[in-house]
């Protein structure tokens, strides 16, 4: 667990106002549509940027931004920032709405642009993000490092939301935008959405002109399914699960894991093992091997001093470490379409965004427009 919080960890004003003065380059069209006066699209923080944030290890942790640690089913995540609430969405669970840096400006970016792209969308909901420190999230499988985020999907107006989508209720535009938006525009490992929800989105998009080669990668993979970036989940028939790649923030954590270890910041559950000791052995020896202490070695089988004898049986605890912590960060590189069926989409998305649409509430059900949220799909199984 992590053993003590470090800071408030709410989206400070400072990077809050950064997120969304910065504007990504865009080419002319409109599918890059320039933002409302006032009201510019959050852009990815670069990683220079944010990388010049990285202290050493061995500096107060509070210094060190995010920091998204091990894999997300079995992680940490230190000084995570909290999703604020926004003009174009609806925090339903605001203590999980913790994760980095990137996973924040990710999301705020990509409901911004189809906000940009059609007008009159109704707010969507945000889920489940992580806790506050990360960590165990049930009934959530991940969650853990600050990088996945469940968005729910648009309805049509009259229906209510967070309920399973079919052809009838899903706003299958707005919600084939979003998914698009997040592909194109952010960096992501995988999109989780049901096969029934996948298949009404993929019709969609063929029929929108997208690029049908583009599309199979999605959706179906290059080769194999498991190469595909939008996969199938139980559960996930009303909202996405998005996981972003939130590179700097794990960079952070990586090289931050051991000196958080040491100083304790980050406590590991400890597994138990027996060394007997054979001809040659030396207390320091067997030290190095298990990379513990000398010290620890004494106290824990309560010796007076450093001899020992063969055959004598030692015990020898080590931490269990998190689950990729230490792993090489690999940012998939993003899934583009082809650039002649990109333009012919925008400008047909052009066309058809010229007709307005009836504004519609996304107030959740009654039940949590009363103060609760168990209707709102924020803490399915995953």
């Amino acid at each position: 667990m992590v053993k003590q919080r470090w800071s408030k960890a709410v989206l400070p004003a400072t990077l809050l106002a950064a997120l969304w003065s910065q504007v990504a380059t865009a080419e002319p069209g409109a599918e890059n549509t320039a933002p409302a006066a006032g009201e510019p699209a959050p852009a990815l923080a670069s990683e220079p940027a944010l990388a010049a944030q990285v202290a050493f290890p061995g500096l107060d942790p509070n210094s060190l931004g995010a920091l998204s640690i091990g894999h997300p089913h079995q992680g940490r995540l230190m000084n995570g920032m909290r999703m604020p609430e926004g003009k174009y969405w609806t925090v339903a669970l605001p203590d999980y709405a913790y994760g980095t840096e990137e996973t924040i400006a990710g999301l705020m970016r990509a409901i911004t642009l189809v906000n940009q792209r059609i007008p009159n969308t109704p707010k969507v909901v945000i889920g489940s993000i992580s806790k506050e420190n990360g960590g165990h999230f049930p009934p959530h499988k991940s969650h853990q490092s600050g990088r996945d985020a469940d968005v729910g999907f648009y309805y049509n107006p009259g229906f209510q939301i967070a309920k399973p989508a079919n052809r009838e209720n899903l706003d299958v535009e707005r919600t084939w935008e979003l998914v698009r938006t997040f592909v194109i525009e952010t960096d992501v490992d995988m999109i989780l959405i049901d096969t029934k929800v996948q298949r009404l989105l993929e019709v969609h998009a063929l029929r929108r002109g997208e690029d049908p080669l583009w599309l199979k990668s999605l959706f179906h993979g290059n080769g194999s399914p498991y190469t595909a970036l939008i996969m199938h989940a139980p559960g996930h028939d009303a909202h996405m699960h998005v996981r972003f790649s939130s590179p700097v923030a794990r960079q952070r954590g990586k090289s931050s894991y051991l000196t958080l270890v040491e100083q304790g910041h980050i406590q590991l559950k400890k597994k138990e093992l027996r060394h007997r000791v054979g001809r040659g052995d030396t207390l320091t020896g067997i030290a190095e091997k298990y990379h513990v202490s000398v010290d620890t070695l004494l106290k824990l089988n309560q010796l007076e001093s450093t001899r020992i004898r063969v055959g004598q049986a030692l015990v020898i605890q080590q931490p269990e470490h998190l689950r990729g912590a230490l792993d090489p960060i690999v940012v998939p590189k993003r899934r583009l379409p082809d650039s002649d069926a990109h333009a012919l989409r925008a400008a047909s998305l052009t066309a058809a965004s010229d007709s307005p649409r009836p504004s519609v509430s996304a107030t959740p059900p009654e039940s949590a427009a009363s103060g609760t949220t168990a209707s709102v799909p924020s803490r399915v199984q995953e």
